[in-house]
């Protein structure tokens, strides 16, 4: 039987070395590719995952216990990356959105896509969706992430990223809304 987050941090306490190594053999890979989807590069959502992890074993006294463990670590990463992010200072283009959930950039860019027949045969494709999903602000893509890759509820998801179940909420629409828009754009 699988140990329990709870009971491996325990362990932890208790010197249990390995235990600390399995919780981060656990949630390495889905941490990372939230953070990849978060940042939309490999190197730094590597560095962002390591320090990440860091963070928590700092302050793994201060977990909650009782607390749900993955969404503690979640909201980690989502702290550190926005942090990461911000001390990069490089131009996104969610900075050109509207109130509109349009983006003034994005919208006025010459189209370079294929025909309307080839884009519904790629919507199929991963990497097709994947790439669409980089074209959506990054606040819209780690909210589907954690929605529909590591089924976290929309309680959840407002508990890491710091945001009200309303918020989140409205957030999953509008980016299922764009995401929807991207895919049956005529081109």
């Amino acid at each position: 039987m699988e140990k329990s987050d709870e009971q491996l941090i325990t362990e932890y306490f208790e010197g249990d070395e390995e235990a600390l190594a399995l919780l981060i053999r656990r949630y390495l890979t889905p941490l990372y590719n939230f953070i990849y989807r978060l940042s939309g590069n490999a190197g730094d959502a590597e560095d962002i995952v390591q320090e990440a992890f860091v963070k928590a074993w700092r302050h793994l006294k201060k977990f909650r216990r009782g607390a749900n463990f993955k969404t503690w670590l979640f909201t980690i990463a989502h702290h550190t990356a926005i942090d990461h992010l911000r001390r990069r200072r490089r131009l996104v283009f969610s900075d050109f959105e509207n109130g509109d959930a349009g983006n003034v950039l994005t919208d006025t860019l010459i189209d370079t896509e294929s025909l309307p027949d080839e884009l519904w045969r790629r919507a199929e494709d991963r990497e097709y969706v994947e790439a669409l999903l980089l074209r959506l602000s990054p606040a819209f893509r780690e909210v589907l992430y954690l929605r529909y890759n590591e089924e976290l509820t929309f309680d959840e998801i407002g508990g890491v990223l710091g945001k009200s179940i309303d918020t989140v909420k409205s957030q999953h629409r509008r980016a299922l809304l764009l995401l929807r828009k991207l895919i049956d754009a005529p081109k």
